[in-house]
Protein backbone atom coordinates (compact mmCIF):
# COMPACT_ATOMS: atom_id res chain seq x y z
CA UNK A 1 0.00 0.00 0.00
CA UNK A 2 1.69 2.95 -0.61
CA UNK A 3 1.47 6.32 1.31
CA UNK A 4 -1.10 7.61 -0.54
CA UNK A 5 -3.33 5.14 -0.45
CA UNK A 6 -2.79 5.17 3.30
CA UNK A 7 -3.38 8.48 3.88
CA UNK A 8 -7.02 8.30 1.68
CA UNK A 9 -7.53 5.47 3.94
CA UNK A 10 -7.17 7.92 6.91
CA UNK A 11 -9.58 10.09 5.60
CA UNK A 12 -12.52 7.78 4.85
CA UNK A 13 -11.81 6.97 8.65
CA UNK A 14 -12.23 10.59 9.40
CA UNK A 15 -15.48 10.95 7.20
CA UNK A 16 -17.19 8.23 9.12
CA UNK A 17 -15.95 9.98 12.32
CA UNK A 18 -17.71 13.16 10.99
CA UNK A 19 -21.53 11.40 10.44
CA UNK A 20 -21.26 10.23 13.73
CA UNK A 21 -21.12 13.86 14.88
CA UNK A 22 -18.06 13.24 16.80
CA UNK A 23 -16.06 16.33 18.28
CA UNK A 24 -12.31 16.01 17.58
CA UNK A 25 -13.73 15.01 14.31
CA UNK A 26 -13.01 18.41 12.36
CA UNK A 27 -9.72 18.57 13.46
CA UNK A 28 -8.95 15.03 13.03
CA UNK A 29 -10.03 15.76 9.49
CA UNK A 30 -7.65 18.89 8.96
CA UNK A 31 -4.57 17.15 10.17
CA UNK A 32 -5.30 14.21 7.44
CA UNK A 33 -6.12 16.84 4.92
CA UNK A 34 -2.42 17.99 5.68
CA UNK A 35 -0.91 14.71 5.85
CA UNK A 36 -2.92 13.57 2.40
CA UNK A 37 -0.68 16.66 1.25
CA UNK A 38 2.24 15.81 2.33
CA UNK A 39 1.81 12.18 0.97
CA UNK A 40 1.39 13.82 -2.44
CA UNK A 41 4.75 15.61 -2.42
CA UNK A 42 6.54 13.04 -0.96
CA UNK A 43 6.05 10.85 -3.76
CA UNK A 44 6.46 13.73 -6.71
CA UNK A 45 9.83 14.36 -4.64
CA UNK A 46 10.73 10.57 -4.98
CA UNK A 47 9.67 10.30 -8.70
CA UNK A 48 11.66 13.42 -9.03
CA UNK A 49 14.37 11.60 -7.32
CA UNK A 50 14.38 8.73 -9.36
CA UNK A 51 14.32 10.63 -12.63
CA UNK A 52 17.38 12.52 -11.23
CA UNK A 53 19.27 9.73 -10.14
CA UNK A 54 18.81 7.99 -13.78
CA UNK A 55 20.01 11.30 -15.73
CA UNK A 56 23.65 11.44 -13.31
CA UNK A 57 24.25 7.65 -13.76
CA UNK A 58 23.94 8.33 -17.55
CA UNK A 59 25.73 11.21 -17.20
CA UNK A 60 28.50 9.22 -14.89
CA UNK A 61 28.20 6.79 -18.16
CA UNK A 62 28.92 9.70 -20.61
CA UNK A 63 31.56 10.78 -19.04
CA UNK A 64 33.68 8.22 -18.62
CA UNK A 65 33.50 7.23 -22.43
CA UNK A 66 34.31 10.91 -22.44
CA UNK A 67 37.38 10.05 -20.64
CA UNK A 68 38.87 6.81 -22.47
CA UNK A 69 37.81 8.85 -25.60
CA UNK A 70 40.40 11.94 -24.42
CA UNK A 71 42.83 10.17 -22.85
CA UNK A 72 42.51 6.56 -24.37
CA UNK A 73 42.40 4.92 -21.30
CA UNK A 74 40.03 4.55 -17.81
CA UNK A 75 40.19 7.73 -16.19
CA UNK A 76 41.31 4.67 -13.34
CA UNK A 77 44.87 5.29 -15.04
CA UNK A 78 44.90 9.15 -14.48
CA UNK A 79 46.62 10.13 -11.85
CA UNK A 80 47.14 13.49 -9.35
CA UNK A 81 50.51 14.91 -8.15
CA UNK A 82 51.31 17.95 -6.53
CA UNK A 83 53.99 20.34 -8.20
CA UNK A 84 56.50 20.21 -4.74
CA UNK A 85 57.37 24.07 -6.18
CA UNK A 86 54.20 25.47 -6.12
CA UNK A 87 51.26 22.75 -4.85
CA UNK A 88 49.55 22.97 -7.63
CA UNK A 89 47.68 19.49 -8.49
CA UNK A 90 48.59 17.93 -11.56
CA UNK A 91 46.68 15.01 -13.18
CA UNK A 92 49.14 12.53 -15.50
CA UNK A 93 48.49 9.42 -17.32
CA UNK A 94 50.76 6.69 -17.50
CA UNK A 95 52.16 7.72 -21.23
CA UNK A 96 53.25 11.32 -19.15
CA UNK A 97 55.00 9.19 -16.96
CA UNK A 98 57.18 6.97 -18.94
CA UNK A 99 58.14 10.03 -21.05
CA UNK A 100 59.88 10.81 -17.37
CA UNK A 101 59.02 14.45 -17.19
CA UNK A 102 56.08 17.29 -17.23
CA UNK A 103 56.49 20.98 -16.86
CA UNK A 104 54.44 22.51 -14.38
CA UNK A 105 51.49 24.64 -15.47
CA UNK A 106 51.14 26.73 -12.47
CA UNK A 107 55.33 27.33 -11.60
CA UNK A 108 56.66 26.11 -15.27
CA UNK A 109 58.93 24.07 -13.20
CA UNK A 110 59.91 20.47 -14.86
CA UNK A 111 58.59 17.59 -12.83
CA UNK A 112 60.58 14.27 -13.11
CA UNK A 113 59.19 11.28 -12.62
CA UNK A 114 61.65 7.53 -11.52
CA UNK A 115 60.52 4.34 -10.79
CA UNK A 116 63.13 1.65 -9.04
CA UNK A 117 62.60 -1.94 -10.66
CA UNK A 118 59.74 -4.08 -9.83
CA UNK A 119 62.25 -7.18 -10.04
CA UNK A 120 62.68 -9.00 -6.57
CA UNK A 121 65.91 -10.25 -8.28
CA UNK A 122 68.27 -7.67 -8.79
CA UNK A 123 69.07 -4.18 -7.69
CA UNK A 124 68.03 -1.37 -10.20
CA UNK A 125 71.44 -0.39 -11.39
CA UNK A 126 71.89 -4.05 -12.73
CA UNK A 127 68.42 -4.67 -13.95
CA UNK A 128 68.37 -5.94 -17.59
CA UNK A 129 65.28 -4.75 -18.42
CA UNK A 130 65.78 -0.75 -17.88
CA UNK A 131 69.20 -1.48 -19.54
CA UNK A 132 68.43 -4.18 -22.43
Amino acid sequence: MTIIEKAEQLREQAVRLELKNEPAAALLGGALALIEDLARQVTGLTDELASLTEQVDDLDDELEELCEDVYGEDEDDVFEVECPNCGELIQIDEGILEDGSITCPGCDETLEFEFGCDCETCDDADCPEHHG
